[in-house]
């Protein structure tokens, strides 16, 4: 059985380097991070290629409702049941979580396990999800606004039925 700590055989783990027993796939993570950095300069220069002008400060109630967004993209991307067929290649399942959402862990070595663990962390997501945000306000501002609104909308909607359950409760 894996664990979310079984030791990776790409090359490019690195026993000894402040990691402890747990190798971790360092030339995935390097790839990844590459991949990130790539996208997000693509994306600009892409904007520019077009001739959209970068605005010299994307305004604080954007900034607010893109925030409220993307945490809300993540959790559905590493969490919902919903998206379980995008992860379901890096990743297999430790069981539901609630609220459906469901738990799952990372399988394999090297880049794959890299991937599963980047599926299954919102908070890692959450800067790829961010970026694309950033860049969508660039890019195509006024399809992205109403995207951040429409998650923004639904991520109130999910901490008021949490309020509603909780006040249910105590009845």
């Amino acid at each position: 059985m894996e664990s979310a700590t079984a030791p990776a055989t790409d090359g490019a783990a690195v026993a000894g380097h402040g990691h402890g027993d747990d190798e971790r796939p360092l030339g995935a993570y390097a790839a990844l991070t590459a991949g990130f950095a790539v996208t997000a300069a693509g994306g600009l220069a892409a904007a520019r290629v077009k001739g959209v002008s970068v605005q010299e400060r994307i305004g604080g109630w954007e900034i607010v409702t893109a925030g409220v967004a993307s945490q809300r993209v993540s959790r559905h991307l590493t969490r919902s049941k919903t998206t379980s067929f995008v992860r379901a290649p890096f990743t297999r399942p430790r069981g539901a979580s609630g609220g459906g959402e469901v738990d799952e862990i990372a399988r394999g070595t090297g880049l794959r396990r890299a991937l599963g663990e980047l599926l299954t962390c919102p908070y890692c997501i959450g800067t790829w999800v961010s970026a694309a945000f950033v860049i969508g306000l660039i890019v195509a501002p006024r399809p992205t606004r109403l995207l951040a609104a429409l998650f923004t909308i639904e991520s109130l909607a999910d901490f008021a039925q949490l309020a509603y359950g909780a006040a249910r409760r105590r009845t």
